[in-house]
């Protein structure tokens, strides 16, 4: 179970380098006419001056929305082991995480797109097929760097918060007691039960409060 949590981060990884790809393939191709190249100098400083605008708004916000989730998490939710100051502080910091990898997928995407316009007007001038790799490429770099950064977001705060714990003795324990109170079973069916008995042992383990009587 642990080999295929980390297709997560690699996955991630892969999809970093493949927008870093597109994006270096976009770039080094030809900027045009130096009439075209003023033109989108305007664009591209429009586009800056809403970029800076736009995610100045969007941290602040994310800055409130850090500390509404906080005090609702506090309020109204709570989980077995887990202090409600703690749920609330990670649950925060995790909205917080979340909020500054679509900031810069955002700020990235707007970046390649932007300089993606005049390359593909200037392969236009030659080549169709140059002109539609250029500009379909500059616009999937935003959408790939979502799906990386998600990833790898969402992976480094499952690591912070423990979600592979060290299975104590009596997770141990409790997982071998209940494979042998597991009733017979089609084989698909056992080896679901099987793997899901692991899951819960792994991530329940650190999160397991104290016996109070043995039977």
């Amino acid at each position: 179970m642990e080999g295929l949590l980390w297709v997560v981060p690699i996955s991630g990884v892969v999809a970093l380098a493949v927008a870093g790809y597109f994006a270096y393939d976009v770039l080094r191709s030809p900027t045009g006419t130096p009439e075209m190249q003023e033109v989108a100098g305007a664009i591209y400083e429009a586009a800056t001056a809403f970029i800076q605008r736009q995610y100045r708004t969007i941290f602040f916000l994310a800055l409130g929305g850090v500390v509404v989730i906080g005090l609702v998490i506090y309020i109204f939710e709570s989980a077995p082991g887990v202090s409600k100051e703690e749920l609330a502080i990670k649950t925060s910091i995790a909205f917080f995480v979340g909020a500054l990898c679509s900031m810069a997928s955002g700020i990235l995407g707007m970046f390649v797109a932007v300089k993606s316009n005049l390359r593909t007007a200037a392969a236009a001038q030659h080549s169709v097929a140059d002109a539609l790799r250029i500009s379909l490429r500059g616009g999937a770099v935003s959408g790939i760097l979502v799906v990386a950064l998600s990833l790898i977001g969402v992976f480094v705060m499952f690591i912070a918060y423990g979600g592979v714990p060290t299975l104590s003795a009596r997770s141990r324990q409790e997982f071998r007691k209940t494979t042998r109170e597991m009733p017979p079973s089609s084989p698909i069916s056992s080896a679901t039960t099987s793997v899901t008995a692991r899951v819960v042992a792994r991530t329940s383990s650190s999160r397991l409060p104290p016996r109070t009587s043995e039977r």
